[in-house]
């Protein structure tokens, strides 16, 4: 996969406030905007690990520690699944 750098300018005071390191920062900034992404259905999850370089499990994990669904069904089509399990169980 193809990088491009970019450079971003943050305040000493807000690393320090962070208690962090700078590519602690970068990472954590990544994978925010990787989690955005995924949460507004704009990639799927293992298109989101595969640009964070980590496997799918631990993508489902970072998922699950900032809440973010693997599955955005609307109460409309919830509904129309519980129809079509109810009939298939008869």
């Amino acid at each position: 996969m193809a990088l491009r750098k970019l450079e971003l300018e943050v305040p000493e005071d807000l690393l320090a406030i962070l208690g962090k390191t700078s590519k602690d920062v970068r990472t954590e900034a990544l994978e925010r905007l990787v989690l955005s992404l995924v949460r507004e259905s704009e990639i799927t999850a293992s298109k989101g690990a595969e640009l964070l370089g980590i496997p799918y499990r631990t993508m489902l994990e970072l998922m699950a520690a900032h809440d973010v669904p693997l599955l955005r069904l609307s109460a409309e089509e919830v509904a129309q699944d519980v129809k079509t399990l109810n009939k298939l169980l008869g």
